[in-house]
């Protein structure tokens, strides 16, 4: 039987650990020094998150959350996700979807509770409680017992101004977010957001993915979408010079909104029809005619997309973002009862023909020397050594991304890092965004890729292995320089 004095004495000498920063790094003196001087955020030294689902029209309107669940699970996947893997109190029944997804809110925070008190160090207990202790203020543990008394104190919070979505943001030290936004958007949010003053830059990114995906879907639905597309550019779409002409239209106003990027995300990487105007002009227009497009075909046709935008990129020197290798919509009834972004989606491993097919077409057209560059973020660690090592062959051109989405927690981003290091020079790699849907995660997954990232170096330079100037400017870097250097930012 446990001794429960010992237990008690447990607890009282690490009643203070949890969420503890300093804790964090143990002996790690260095470690701790150049978080807390270098990666930690602070008014004077905010974060530039350059790839988020950010809710433009919440900061437009600075919206007020209604209650802690509006605040922390509504329309997180990753929240939805872990709620899944419950099996309830209730003889073992694991929560249905209408329980997860909707329901009365305060029905559905007392599921998180019961959730986060399951979840050890999975990131989302993580960080809910860093974000409510460094942004809300609201030190205590969330569990089944305590989480009464968490809404109670949250709800008195949320009628206040100051935690109304705008401030959330700027409590969190955001300097910059740039949200993922279609070409035929309007932007009007954007506009509002950049007469209104705000402290913080709200930029678009420009992600033309529907294209193709309302192109697999075909009939209507493909033609409703070349309309919305042509209606926002003011041109009618026949053919393919149309489409060009309406992709470029649309990508000066993206620029004059602040854009300084396009994000991509195929299933694969396509090996083919980079350039291929005749193959894309064939495909366009058996679309408009309702025809089914065939897979090869579809690949073809996003070959030809990508090369297009990198064409457009390379003009403005804008970055292209590459996250290929989702495997979206993997729970069948689940997609087809609740839609996307309901935490259904996984990730898979990747061929490589692809990314170098197109970076190989890049290169031969000269849009690198032109201004483009590529970020390329490894969805699944099984081929990431593959991924790291072909990109230093393109140089300076390509820059790999963070260690995000499913492996977008501590030990994926030690991981990352500790291999990357071996394969190219960690200071020039773009490492953290947070591909975030949530109001109130940015500080806490930017605090743990900053401890992370201090660490790693702090242990460095206490064997041995690396000098301290040289680790204080690689934690500079790739934890506060180079989103800003690589997407040509001014913050």
């Amino acid at each position: 039987m446990p001794n429960p004095s010992r237990l008690d004495q447990l607890r009282s000498e690490y009643a203070d650990t949890y969420l503890d920063e300093a804790a964090f790094f143990g002996d790690n003196h260095a470690g701790l020094v150049l978080f807390e001087e270098i990666a930690k955020t602070s008014p004077d030294r905010r974060m530039q998150d350059v790839h988020t689902h950010a809710d433009q029209i919440g900061l437009a309107n600075n919206r007020q959350f209604e209650n802690p669940t509006d605040l922390l699970i509504q329309g997180d996947h990753y929240v939805y996700s872990l709620l899944r893997q419950m099996r309830g109190a209730n003889g073992g029944r694991r929560f249905s979807e209408a329980e997860i997804l909707s329901g009365d809110p305060k029905a559905r925070w007392e599921r998180f509770a019961y959730a986060l008190a399951r979840a050890g160090e999975n990131p989302v207990k993580w960080w809910t409680q860093h974000a409510l202790k460094h942004v809300m203020d609201v030190g205590t543990i969330i569990t089944p017992d305590t989480a009464g008394k968490v809404w109670d104190e949250l709800s008195e919070k949320l009628a206040l101004p100051e935690y109304f979505q705008r401030e959330l943001l700027l409590k969190q030290n955001v300097g910059l977010v740039a949200t993922t936004d279609d070409p035929a958007d309007s932007l009007e949010y954007h506009q509002q957001l950049k007469e209104s003053g705000y402290e913080v830059d709200v930029v678009p990114t420009f992600r033309p993915d529907a294209l193709v995906n309302k192109m697999k879907i075909g009939g209507d639905e493909f033609n409703e979408y070349l309309g919305k597309l042509g209606d926002a550019a003011g041109v009618q779409i026949n053919d393919l010079g149309d489409l060009q002409q309406a992709l470029s239209l649309r990508h000066d106003f993206f620029a004059e909104m602040g854009c300084c990027s396009t994000d991509h995300g195929p299933d694969s990487v396509p090996t083919s029809g980079y350039g291929d105007h005749d193959a894309a002009k064939r495909i366009l227009a058996a679309a408009k005619e309702g025809k089914q497009i065939e897979p090869g075909d579809i690949e073809l046709f996003t070959g030809w997309l990508l090369g297009e935008t990198a064409r457009l990129n390379a003009k403005k020197g804008w970055v292209l973002q590459l996250h290929a290798g989702a495997n979206r919509n993997v729970n069948h009834a689940l997609h087809a009862e609740h839609g996307l972004d309901v935490g259904g989606d996984s990730s898979q491993i990747v061929g490589l023909e692809g990314h170098r097919a197109l970076l190989n077409y890049v290169e031969s057209q000269g849009f690198g020397d032109q201004g483009l560059k590529v970020a390329v973020y490894p969805l699944n660690p099984a081929n990431h050594d593959e991924i790291a090592c072909m990109a230093k062959n393109f140089g300076a051109l390509v820059c790999i991304g963070a260690s995000w989405w499913h492996i977008d927690t501590e030990h994926g981003m030690r991981e990352q890092q500790q291999r990357d290091k071996g394969i190219m020079a960690l200071h020039e790699m773009l490492y953290f965004v947070t591909d975030t849907r949530a109001a109130l995660s940015q500080l806490s997954r930017d605090a743990l890729f900053g401890m992370v990232s201090s660490n790693e170096a702090g242990l460095a330079v206490q064997r041995g292995t690396m000098d301290v100037d040289a680790a204080v400017d690689q934690v500079r870097a790739i934890t506060r320089e180079n989103p800003g250097r690589f997407f040509g930012l001014n913050q």
